[in-house]
């Protein structure tokens, strides 16, 4: 049976000193690692504060109309932009899918139809800054890239539904925050390349 006496209480009370100090030297390890990540990540940070601070005040203009080349505010507005994109490019999907037409070649249409809308909307809100290409180049690199992001579309739709067995709309679904990623990336890093990394 364990004793109560006072002093045999010494050894628990020598623990709990030392969790204590452990636990102080956890978290000045975690302080540093933090501060480290700042200042590994500092541009990172501050694009992300600043983000931040336009979505808590509630500045609309800051979040979708001032120039930009903040990657993370171009990155929100590509996705508000891809999302009203999406709209035309479901609608137009639907519409003749359930006209008759085979859901593929629907998905072309709508396809085409939603890279008009995010090309106008895109140069318009999103990448403010000179491209790094011609007027002429511009166009064609989002016809290139356009084609592979039609070609993911289609590929992804008939696996998702053929092979998957889902609504062809679920499918759209999916397919399209795949290559929202793919059109994003490929367009910032490639015709907007010139801001690339602020």
């Amino acid at each position: 049976m364990r004793s109560t006496n006072k002093y045999n209480r010494f050894p628990d009370l020598f623990l709990v000193h030392n969790f204590v100090l452990v636990s102080e030297i956890q978290q000045i390890a975690f302080y540093k690692k933090v501060h480290l990540f700042i200042e590994q990540n500092g541009p990172l940070v501050m694009r992300m504060r600043e983000f931040a601070q336009y979505v808590l005040s509630f500045n609309f203009k800051g979040l979708f109309v001032n120039p930009t080349s903040n990657f993370v505010l171009q990155a929100f507005r590509a996705f508000v932009v891809g999302g009203i994109a999406f709209v035309a490019d479901a609608g137009v999907l639907w519409v003749l899918t359930v006209a008759g037409i085979y859901y593929l070649v629907s998905a072309v249409f709508g396809f085409f139809v939603g890279v008009g809308f995010n090309f106008v909307l895109s140069v318009k809100f999103v990448f403010k800054e000179k491209a790094s290409v011609s007027k002429v180049g511009e166009v064609a690199m989002y016809v290139f890239v356009g084609a592979i992001g039609l070609a993911l579309t289609i590929g992804l739709m008939w696996f998702f539904t053929e092979v998957v067995g889902l609504f062809f709309m679920f499918s759209r679904g999916i397919a399209a925050i795949i290559v929202f990623s793919w059109n994003f990336l490929s367009r910032k890093f490639t015709i907007y390349k010139g801001d690339a990394l602020k």
